[in-house]
């Protein structure tokens, strides 16, 4: 996880970059830990969160539920940026989200 870029001529912007399957991973074990939210509470403090691999690494149902709560929870506040995909293809995700959010 990598903080912090600046935008030319403007404020300094809060970023997080994160593996989308170790944020996943992060939000299952906050759950377990019976501790849900504040890793929202935490991102939603944020400019800006990038998600990597997002589409490329499966992760369970349960981890792709958390994921979109999150999403969800952010949607108002936080920008969310997946650079995969710049580089995917319409073809190629589909419409068909659960694909990416769950492994079969």
């Amino acid at each position: 996880m990598s903080e912090s870029n600046r935008v030319e001529g403007s404020r300094w912007l809060k970023v997080k970059f994160y593996s989308t399957v170790d944020l996943v991973n992060a939000l299952e074990h906050e759950k377990l830990m019976n501790k849900p939210g504040r890793i929202a509470q935490s991102l939603a403090r944020l400019d800006l969160v990038v998600l990597d691999e997002l589409g490329y690494l499966p992760f369970s149902q349960a981890g792709g539920a958390l994921l979109f709560h999150l999403l969800s929870k952010l949607y108002e506040h936080t920008s969310t940026l997946n650079p995969n995909l710049c580089k995917v293809s319409r073809k190629k995700m589909g419409t068909h989200w659960s694909t990416h959010f769950c492994s079969s």
